[in-house]
């Protein structure tokens, strides 16, 4: 699993959703500054993004089987 923080996500999940490269992870944890999402299984290189709320997250790259440097936080438009 992976920790995104960042900030506005909402206290709840709802319809929101967290996508690695386009797709869909189940989210094990969600609260307005964090969530905790499991990587699919057959995930690859892309970028992570967050919706939340009806507003789509700018996208945070993520590498499968190597290092990237330190992540940004996402922000959420609108």
């Amino acid at each position: 699993s992976v920790v995104i923080t960042g900030i506005g996500f909402g206290t709840v999940q709802g319809s929101s959703t967290v996508t690695f490269n386009g797709m869909v992870a189940q989210v094990s944890a969600w609260s307005a500054t964090s969530i905790t999402a499991i990587v699919p299984a057959k995930a690859t290189s892309g970028l992570v993004i967050v919706t939340a709320n009806g507003a789509q997250a700018n996208g945070v790259t993520f590498k499968i089987g190597g290092k990237l440097g330190p992540p940004s936080s996402p922000r959420l438009a609108g």
